[in-house]
C-alpha cells in the first residue's frame, strides 16, 4: 500500500528532493495471498475488525480496554518484550477517544478494496517499478510481515537492499533502535555515492 504512494517520489527525485528510501519490514503486493495462507491469517485478524463500529466501540470503551488492546501488539509483534512500557501510558493516552481511533481505523477502511484485491491476487498495479534506490531493515522475527517476504522486493525496486534484523519484530526501529539508526546511516551514504 505504501509503494503506491512512493512513484509520486520520482518527481521529487528529479527535483535534487529524495535520494533513496529507507523501509522497515516492507511488504508488497506480491505477497498476494500468502497474507492468508499457512495460518497467517491469524495474525492479520486486526485488519477487517478495523473496518467495524464494534471496534472502535470495544476499545475505545476506556482507557483500560484502549491500554488491553494496544498492549496485545505492542507485544505480540515484538515478541514479548516489554520496548513499549516507558511511553505505553503516553501512547494509550494518544488513542483513548474516539475521534483517534477512528482516525487509526480509517486507514484500514480506505485500504481494504486493495488490500483484498492483493489476497486475491486480483490487483493491478501497472506502475513501473520504484526507481529511487532503496534499502530494507526486516525484522526476522515480525509474526506479521514475514520476513521472508522479502524475496519480493526485487519485483517492485530497481534497486534495493535488504537486512535482516535478528531478534527483532515489527518494530524494528523500537525494538533495536541502534541498529536501526545505525541502518539508516549506512543507507543514506550509500545512496550518496550512488547519486
Amino acid at each position: 500500500y505504501v509503494l503506491q504512494s512512493l512513484a509520486r517520489l520520482e518527481d521529487h527525485r528529479a527535483a535534487g528532493h529524495v535520494s533513496g528510501l529507507v523501509f522497515f519490514n516492507c511488504p508488497t503486493a506480491s505477497v498476494g495471498d500468502l497474507w492468508v495462507r499457512g495460518g497467517q491469517v491469524n495474525e492479520i485478524w486486526y485488519q477487517s475488525f478495523h473496518l467495524t463500529e464494534l471496534a472502535i466501540d470495544l476499545v475505545g470503551h476506556n482507557r483500560e480496554t484502549t491500554a488491553l488492546y494496544f498492549r496485545h501488539f505492542l507485544k505480540h509483534w515484538t515478541a514479548g518484550k516489554s520496548c513499549f512500557d516507558a511511553a505505553f501510558d503516553r501512547w494509550v493516552d494518544n488513542f483513548n477517544s474516539r475521534e483517534a481511533l477512528i482516525g487509526g481505523f480509517s486507514w484500514y477502511k480506505s485500504n481494504n478494496a486493495r488490500r483484498l484485491a492483493t489476497i486475491d491476487r486480483t490487483a493491478v498495479d501497472e506502475r513501473a517499478k520504484i526507481s529511487l534506490p532503496s534499502a530494507v531493515l526486516w525484522g526476522e522475527d515480525d509474526p506479521v510481515l514475514r520476513s521472508g517476504w522479502s524475496k519480493f522486493l526485487s519485483q517492485h525496486f530497481e534497486t534495493v537492499t535488504c537486512e535482516t534484523a535478528q531478534g527483532a519484530g515489527h518494530f524494528v526501529h523500537v525494538e533495536q533502535p541502534q541498529k536501526a539508526a545505525d541502518f539508516i546511516v549506512r543507507s543514506i551514504k550509500e545512496f550518496a555515492k550512488q547519486g
